[in-house]
């Protein structure tokens, strides 16, 4: 098993990812969206789709169903 190559915090992005995606522009993270909680999206159909696809991570790094 392999650990990600990159991570970045969301400070990071704005810069980060024009150089990712090779572009000169700068990349504008939008500020009119209001953060909304996990609570409010989350189902056991998600959690087990999730784990079924990242299953590896789940098990490399501990990860467990979040409710």
């Amino acid at each position: 098993m392999k650990l990600p190559e990159l991570l970045l915090r969301a400070e990071e992005l704005p810069n980060a990812l024009p150089a990712l995606a090779g572009q000169d522009q700068a990349f504008v993270l939008p500020n009119s969206c209001d953060p909304i909680s996990l609570s409010e999206i989350y189902t056991t159909e998600i959690e087990e789709v999730c784990a079924e696809a990242y299953r590896r991570d789940y098990v490399s790094f501990g990860f467990g169903a979040w409710a």
